[in-house]
């Protein structure tokens, strides 16, 4: 079983992810991570800014492994993990920008498939119902107000000791979700079918409990299989 979980940046996806897999026994696969890894290559790599096959090369023969707990998914380059130096803004900044390289998207996509078939996962990004898994019946996008997901940035980049005020992080959200919603290869959608859920007033447990009664209802509607290819 495939459940897909898109939306834009801020929305709760990784968070809300990690609870329904741990809700449902299932596994965790973060893609925004996988994004944000490529682009600690580019960065740590002396890759130029532009220069997209080198990059591409660079991830083929890097080693970089993706392993998958019940608290999250984390990164490691060449054996070293990396997963808290992704949190870090310049990373999420170069993260969003490569993101649309059609090059890498195919690399990655290929890459999350893969994983993907070694058992049940919730899998969470921005074109996961859309691209990544489209025949997988249950998909949902998750969204919020932008005040609310500023809000929400705030908080974690304050966890990890910066201070930024609500009104800058709006305008880098603002900026995101353009930039995702209108690149030409794999843009932020609502992919068909996905149920939309709003976070903006509810609690995490709440979307999880919403989510967890949707995917029971389309499990009656396919029947005792319940799932899809």
């Amino acid at each position: 079983m495939i459940i897909a979980i898109d939306g834009p940046s801020g929305a709760g996806k990784s968070t809300i992810s990690k609870m329904l897999a741990d809700s449902l026994s299932m596994h965790c696969l973060d893609t925004g991570a996988m994004y944000r890894a490529v682009a600690y290559l580019r960065l740590h790599g002396d890759i130029p800014e532009h220069d997209e096959k080198s990059l591409v090369q660079l991830v083929r023969k890097t080693e970089l492994n993706f392993h998958h707990t019940t608290s999250g998914t984390q990164i490691f380059w060449d054996g070293i993990d990396v997963t808290v130096e992704l949190r870090a803004p310049i990373i999420s900044q170069e993260a969003s920008r490569i993101s649309a390289w059609s090059a890498i998207r195919k690399v990655l996509v290929e890459l999350q498939r893969k994983i993907c078939g070694s058992g049940d996962f919730v899998v969470e990004g921005r074109d996961i119902g859309s691209v990544v898994f489209p025949h997988t019946a249950y998909k949902f996008y998750l969204d919020a107000n932008v005040q609310i997901r500023a809000s929400r940035r705030q908080q974690q980049l304050k966890e990890q000791g910066i201070i930024k005020d609500v009104k800058t992080i709006v305008a880098e959200i603002k900026k995101r979700d353009f930039h995702d919603s209108t690149r030409k290869d794999s843009p932020l959608t609502k992919a068909a079918g996905a149920i939309l859920i709003d976070s903006t007033s509810l609690t995490k447990a709440e979307v999880v409990q919403k989510m967890i009664i949707e995917i029971e209802k389309i499990k009656e509607k396919l029947g005792k299989k319940g799932k899809t290819n």
